[in-house]
């Protein structure tokens, strides 16, 4: 007898009336249920191999947002790294042919209209020839640079170089400037107050020409006794004008040649100098005994500071 009425068809059959068959049937189809892709839900960890290549390949409706970001940052930290790399390379780029000296531009400082400068580029390029490393300005050894150019054109004071743009450095080299002249052999040798002898000079002839009474041709062992003259002559006259009583005129006296006579402007008496000796000590040593002389009055009819602490003159 059934105490509440009709039993209803929706309900459910207990498990424990059904058959195993049947149990099994309705578990095997849950689970089925459970994997399955409903609305709402992530595709992340799917084991479908079509999802899996769609997800590889950047299909955005197969990826979550939080991947896509991922992958949107790494995109732009590889792009931002192409960039880099990119700029640093033309950097380099500009920065290696600012730098490399393959054809100079020489200008001689202080004299502009002086156009002929080949064959100071010539001694340049002779040089980074044999030594192609130096073609960079950071390895350049200017020094090295300088005294080879100097070797064959000692007219070259200093020399400077500043970067310029397309392997065009340009190269400034400093001229010297003569106190004196010599005329050996038919033709002007000169000399700058550091007593550097040259053959070349872009700047008006000097007003000290050395007048030779020696009678001795120097162009037979010469090079050497008027190099040394020269450069004896160029010191006095930079450290006599120093001194303030510079020279107008020098001799060079019969029947010597380690001797030398000058004359002071505004002072008529000659004044002997050797070469043997110091030219500063010689200068400083006139510049005393000109002032003694002045203060006493005295006219003399020579100075002889030849010999060293010792002043001779006659009146």
């Amino acid at each position: 007898m059934k105490l509440f009425g009709k039993t209803s068809a929706a309900t459910p059959t207990p498990r424990r009336r059904l058959s195993d068959d049947v149990v099994r049937e309705r578990l095997a189809l849950d689970a089925d249920t459970a994997y399955r892709f409903q609305r709402n839900r992530t595709l992340t960890g799917s084991t479908s191999p079509r999802l899996g290549v769609a997800a590889d390949h950047g299909d955005t409706s197969l990826v979550t947002p939080r991947q896509q970001s991922h992958q949107l940052r790494r995109r732009r930290r590889h792009l931002g790294l192409m960039l880099v790399s990119i700029l640093a390379a033309c950097g380099g780029i500009w920065w290696t042919m600012s730098q490399y000296i393959a054809t100079p531009t020489i200008q001689l400082v202080s004299l502009p209209l002086v156009r002929d400068t080949g064959m100071y580029r010539e001694a340049i390029d002779h040089y980074l020839a044999a030594n192609p490393v130096e073609r960079l300005l950071p390895l350049l050894n200017q020094p090295k640079l300088l005294a080879t150019v100097q070797a064959t054109h000692p007219e070259v004071k200093s020399l400077a170089i500043t970067p310029g743009s397309f392997a065009r450095p340009e190269i400034r080299l400093a001229i010297r400037q003569p106190v004196a002249s010599w005329a050996v052999s038919g033709h002007d040798r000169y000399v700058d107050d550091s007593g550097v002898a040259f053959d070349i000079n872009y700047y008006p002839t000097p007003p000290i020409q050395v007048l030779d009474q020696t009678g001795i041709r120097v162009d037979t062992n010469g090079v050497v006794a008027s190099n040394r003259f020269l450069g004896f002559i160029g010191k006095l006259v930079g450290y006599a004008r120093d001194m303030h009583y510079p020279l107008e005129k020098i001799v060079i006296p019969a029947d010597t040649t380690h001797q030398i006579q000058g004359y002071v402007a505004g002072y008529d008496c000659p004044i002997k100098f050797s070469i043997d000796r110091p030219a500063g000590e010689q200068a400083e040593d006139m510049a005393r005994t000109i002032e003694y002389l002045k203060l006493h009055t005295i006219t003399p009819q020579y100075i002889d500071v030849r010999v060293d602490r010792r002043v001779f003159y006659r009146s």
